[in-house]
């Protein structure tokens, strides 16, 4: 899911580039998972229910989706970038209720399919089928095997992977971290990632954000002013706009959200304004502050896998005095 509403925001601040730009010898991550999903998107009607998949049926043939993403990745070796493909592991526990919900939606979504197709809707089937698009685990051991084969460099996450992306673009090179990171997912750029690029097209051309860069790159006034914000703000603005860990309280989105917080900036001021607010306070569950406060904490101490320690390790260490040191379960056992 992402941040809700981000990526609108931050359009404006993104700058339109080509990955031939890049100093040779750059080092990037990649979500692998977000390349497969894309790939995965050039052979929808067979992966539906009853679908052909030709290439099961070829000895030595590659699936579409594992050609998308070797592609890429040959692409930036091209140009002289060394990508770092790295796979979701395990389901973190702080998103099960996320993933029911997904799994909800994508069961909806292909009885739609089947229904129109069964109808003879061919379009009403491909967006339904579209929607229900769900990267495996077998997809993704189908894209390793690539990958070693290409000798590209690849990590598996303990949990998702955009703690393990946020861990190599916040480590230094020599010790096995990133320039830079490649998705889809705007929830990166909510992890510290310091240069996100997005919308990578077969060009090479894509678009670049960098966290430090609070002016826009476009005309026009932006959606969202963050002058004098700090990455401490804009992460608790994601999280009250509604994340994968923590749904945002109804009728609030970013851009309301944004407004309280920039008249307060202080989160413990902006619940005590909701929570006076008699039209609010009702639809504000109880205990929503502590989740909220967990959610954030996973932005910044997830469980990650440290390549160079060959260790697992937090993304950055929680603090000694925490409110949840008896129990950090949620962050992954």
């Amino acid at each position: 899911m992402g941040i809700k509403g981000l990526p609108a925001v931050l359009e404006p601040y993104c700058e339109r580039v080509h990955v031939g730009e890049y100093a040779p010898g750059t080092r990037c991550a990649v979500d692998a998972y977000s390349w497969l999903h894309k790939g995965a998107f050039g052979c929808v009607d067979a992966l539906a229910p009853g679908g052909d998949r030709a290439w099961e049926r070829r000895p030595g043939a590659t699936a579409p989706y594992v050609k998308y993403a070797v592609h890429r990745a040959n692409m930036l070796r091209h140009h002289g970038i060394e990508p770092v493909i790295v796979f979701d592991g395990d389901r973190a526990p702080a998103k099960r209720g996320e993933e029911r919900a997904r799994r909800e939606r994508r069961a909806a979504l292909l009885e739609r399919g089947e229904r129109a197709r069964a109808a003879g809707d061919k379009e009403g089937a491909f967006r339904a089928f579209s929607g229900a698009i769900d990267v495996t685990p077998e997809m993704a051991r189908e894209l390793i095997v690539a990958l070693k084969r290409e000798k590209f460099e690849f990590v598996v996450a303990p949990y998702e992977a955009d703690a393990t992306i946020a861990s190599l673009a916040l480590t230094a090179k020599e010790r096995g971290g990133v320039d830079l990171v490649f998705t889809e997912d705007s929830d990166l750029v909510a992890y510290g990632c310091p240069r996100v690029v997005f919308k990578l097209e077969k060009s090479g051309d894509a678009k670049e954000l960098r966290l430090a860069t609070n002016k826009p790159k476009s005309k026009g006034p932006p959606p969202l002013d963050f002058t004098g914000w700090d990455y401490e703000l804009f992460l608790s603005l994601c999280v009250l706009s509604g994340c994968d860990f923590l749904d945002n309280i109804r009728g609030l989105g970013i851009k309301k959200m944004y407004n309280i917080l920039n008249k307060h900036r202080c989160v413990d001021a902006v619940f005590a304004e909701l929570r006076a607010n008699e039209k609010i306070k009702d639809l504000i569950a109880e205990g929503y502050e502590v989740e909220w406060r967990k959610a954030r904490m996973i932005f910044k101490h997830a469980l990650v896998w440290d390549p160079h320690a060959g260790a697992l390790r937090h993304l950055t260490p929680v603090p000694e005095h925490c409110e949840f040191a008896n129990d950090l379960s949620f962050l992954g056992p």
